[in-house]
C-alpha cells in the first residue's frame, strides 16, 4: 500500500488523548457495524499520519482469498496493477494543507475539535460507505441509464446518504430544489425527516444567500446554460452533494 504524501505528526501520539480517543472510537465503531479495521504497518511512522483503513467484512475475506490462492499483484504492460478490493474509507490526521493535526482528519474535511466530533466522524464513514454500495449497485445494473424507473433501492441509497451528509455535518443540512414549484421553498433544513423520491436535488451544510439567489434568477429568467452551470459550481463549493432519482 503507498504511503501518503502529508507531513508527520511532530508529537508523541501514542500518549496524546486525542489520538487514543479517535483510535478506539474508529475500533469500537467498526466492531458495532461489522466492518474491518486495519491499522498498515507504517501507521504513525514516518511520513503517516496515524492512517487507519476500514474495509467492508466481505471485501476483506475477499482479498484474503486472493492472497491465499497467490494472487492480487498482476502486471499491464509492465506496470503493477492489483485486484484487490480498496478500503471503503481511509482515515488520516491532516489539515486542510495535509499536515499532521489530531484536531482534523482527511485534509481537514473532518474537524475533530467540536463535542459531537464521534458523530461526524461515524457520518463521515457512513457517508463513503453509502456511495460505494450506491455505486456497486450502478455498476451491477449496467450503468446508471439501465436501473428501472422507481428503483427502490436505488432510491433508498439516496436517503442513506442524505442522512450521513447530515450526520458528518453535525446534524445540520438544507435540502433544495433547482427546479421546484412556483410556491416552493428553496431551501428546507433537513433534519431526518422522509425525502421522496425527487424530493430535493441537493443537499449543503448551510444555508446561502447565493444558491438562492442563483436559483431565483434560474425560475425568474429561464434555465440559461450559464446559470445552471452557476448553480452547480456554487453547490460544489459548498461541499454540497447532488442528487440522481429514478
Amino acid at each position: 500500500m503507498r504511503k501518503p504524501e502529508s507531513n508527520r505528526l511532530n508529537y508523541k501520539v501514542s500518549v496524546d488523548s486525542r489520538y487514543i480517543k479517535q483510535q478506539r472510537f474508529l475500533r469500537e465503531l467498526c466492531e458495532k457495524n461489522g466492518w474491518v479495521y486495519f491499522r498498515p504497518n507504517y501507521h504513525a511512522m514516518d511520513r503517516d499520519c496515524n492512517t487507519v483503513m476500514i474495509y467492508r467484512r466481505e471485501d476483506e475475506e475477499y482479498n484474503k482469498s486472493l492472497e491465499a490462492r497467490g494472487f492480487g499483484e498482476f502486471y499491464i504492460a509492465g506496470q503493477r496493477a492489483n485486484s484487490y478490493r480498496d478500503p471503503f474509507f481511509t482515515f488520516a490526521n491532516t489539515d486542510v494543507n495535509g499536515r499532521g493535526d489530531l484536531n482534523f482528519a482527511n485534509f481537514g474535511t473532518i474537524d475533530l475539535r467540536w463535542t459531537n466530533w464521534q458523530t461526524r466522524l461515524e457520518g463521515a464513514v457512513k457517508f463513503c460507505l453509502a456511495k460505494r454500495i450506491q455505486n456497486d449497485y450502478i455498476a451491477l445494473c449496467g450503468g446508471i441509464l439501465s436501473i428501472r424507473e422507481a428503483d427502490d433501492t436505488y432510491n433508498d441509497f439516496n436517503r442513506s446518504i442524505l442522512e450521513a451528509y447530515r450526520m458528518k455535518n453535525g446534524g445540520k443540512a438544507y435540502i433544495g430544489r433547482v427546479n421546484g414549484e412556483k410556491d416552493e421553498p428553496i431551501l428546507t433544513e433537513y433534519v431526518g425527516q422522509m425525502v421522496y423520491n425527487f424530493g430535493c436535488d441537493f443537499v449543503i451544510p448551510t444555508e446561502d444567500a447565493e444558491l438562492v439567489a442563483l436559483i431565483k434568477k434560474k425560475n425568474e429568467d429561464g434555465a440559461s446554460m450559464e446559470t445552471l452551470r452557476a448553480i452547480q459550481r456554487r453547490i460544489d463549493s459548498l461541499k454540497g452533494e447532488h442528487f440522481h432519482w429514478v
